[in-house]
């Protein structure tokens, strides 16, 4: 059972884990629908979206893993968002992980 302080409020294991969730980023923006998560990162540069990027997604496999559930590797994405320039200046395409699992650009 989950109560909240003083208020002795119920709340179910779910609301508990989405209350968590919203606050466990702490290099990126969580936004939530339905099903879906996005992380957004607003960044200079290449290698800081890699990091931050990477601190939060191993923050979020660790809560996931410490409440007994998963995220969908294979369909969990990744995008750049930037001018067309920028984007197709980029040399070398960004590693984003989870798990050790490569996830696909968008």
């Amino acid at each position: 059972m989950w109560y909240t302080s003083r208020k002795y409020t119920r709340l179910s294991p779910v609301t508990n884990l989405h209350q968590r969730f919203a606050k466990l980023p702490k290099m990126t923006t969580p936004r939530m629908f339905a099903d879906d998560t996005n992380l957004t990162a607003v960044v200079k540069t290449l290698g800081e979206a890699e990091e931050r990027a990477r601190v939060d997604l191993r923050n979020v496999h660790k809560l996931l893993s410490l409440n007994k559930l998963s995220s969908n590797i294979v369909k969990t994405e990744y995008s750049l968002i930037a001018s067309r320039h920028k984007i197709n200046t980029i040399e070398i395409q960004p590693t984003v992980k989870i798990n050790n699992s490569q996830l696909v650009k968008e």
